[in-house]
């Protein structure tokens, strides 16, 4: 089924609420236009889907509902808070509190996922490349040392090959990436490092609405006297749990030229790249009293410059996003480490040119904007009056 999530009194849509099928681990979000797309399966009765965004009280609607009327409103949760909440004056030490609770809060079994990626790169306006692909993830135990594995169950792209030829933009590791960004349970080697409380300044800004629940909001930035380019963001803590639910950040990379080796492994001679904004979200969920790792998304702006074009100098953006769109969580076991993605691997590389809008079948998929989605037609158009053939199977 289909349908827009929109603000009841702007009327505006609403980009990334987390939308989930009551009694099953079947979720998505809306896209930046609050478009969304869910398959319900025929087995679950009475159907219900509720959702959740950040500063909206959430919803639940029968989906016999939806389907007459596809259209949800959210409505601002501006309320105060009803119970008595005892917090720390110093917001590092909630953040302690946060880290040595991650055991007890985070998943201390194995789970198997299916996520939904997608990933795009313009220059300056104009889409030049489009991934998307269905994801295995074998999600490890919080409390092992085990990594996570993911595989490409299905895929499809999109490459406009004109806009190419002059600057090939290969964007390498977007699935590892994604896994990555599960800050928790990558603590060792990501922002919350051995290093991160000494690091950082922190601030108590408040607390703000998730999922109908009040949460701390924590700001962070790098101490001054740290000259490498760290982060600055928010923390929101779950003040029942002391479950981190979502950190928003970005990389202190404005104004710097010595950053460019952290993005760019390997550039024609003379080709500079300049990162404007490189911005993070990371969300996690709560179920049966455990959380679970559940969306991510990555957007790097940078400015280029290349000695062989003297006045072509584009910006170039590159957005990867991941969503968790159903969860198991019994009788897990790894697949292979030879299926797996490696850190290196281009996943647009990997996948087939598309078409078709059956290509998803019954899996959940985030519903494509709507410039995305012209730009996809418009690819394809070309590509057939090029003569190459559309495949809709994982190469």
């Amino acid at each position: 089924m289909q349908a827009k999530v929109r603000d009841a009194e702007t009327r505006k849509p609403l980009p990334f609420v987390n939308v989930m099928l009551q009694q099953s681990g079947i979720a998505t979000v809306t896209n930046a236009d609050g478009d969304f797309t869910l398959k319900v399966p025929k087995n679950i009765a009475l159907p219900k889907i509720s959702f959740s965004c950040m500063g909206y009280s959430n919803l639940t609607v029968d989906v016999e509902q939806l389907q007459q009327q596809p259209v949800v409103n959210l409505r601002s949760s501006g309320r105060s808070l009803k119970e008595a909440i005892v917090r720390p004056t110093e917001p590092i030490e909630l953040i302690k509190l946060a880290f040595e609770r991650i055991p007890q809060n985070y998943g201390k079994s194995p789970v198997a996922m299916t996520s939904f990626y997608r990933e795009f790169i313009k220059r300056n306006s104009n889409y030049v490349g489009i991934a998307e692909a269905v994801f295995d993830i074998y999600k490890a135990s919080y409390t092992t040392l085990q990594s996570d594995r993911v595989r490409i169950y299905k895929g499809r792209k999109s490459v406009d090959t004109d806009k190419i030829d002059t600057l090939v933009i290969r964007y390498q590791g977007g699935a590892t990436t994604m896994l990555w960004l599960d800050l928790v349970k990558n603590r060792d080697e990501g922002l919350f490092n051995a290093d991160f409380l000494t690091d950082y300044i922190f601030s108590y800004d408040g607390m703000e609405m998730i999922n109908d629940r009040l949460h701390y909001v924590i700001g962070f930035n790098q101490q001054l006297f740290i000259k490498d380019p760290l982060y600055r963001g928010r923390l929101y803590i779950d003040p029942h749990s002391l479950a981190i639910a979502r950190v928003v950040f970005n990389r202190n990379v404005e104004g710097r030229k010595d950053v460019e080796r952290i993005f760019v492994k390997q550039a024609p001679r003379g080709f500079k790249l300049t990162p404007q904004s490189v911005e993070y979200v990371i969300n996690y969920r709560e179920k049966d009293q455990q959380w679970y790792y559940n969306y991510a998304r990555l957007e790097i702006k940078a400015k280029t410059n290349w000695k062989k074009f003297l006045f072509f100098k584009p910006t170039i953006t590159i957005i990867s996003e991941m969503a968790i769109t159903d969860m198991e969580t019994e009788n897990v076991k790894p697949f292979a480490q030879k299926e797996a993605v490696r850190k290196n691997d281009i996943i647009a590389e990997k996948l087939s040119v598309f078409t078709g809008d059956r290509f998803w079948e019954n899996y959940n998929y985030i519903e494509p904007e709507q410039s995305i989605d012209k730009a996809i037609q418009r690819m394809n158009k070309k590509l057939l009056r090029k003569g190459m053939q559309l495949d809709t199977s994982l190469q």
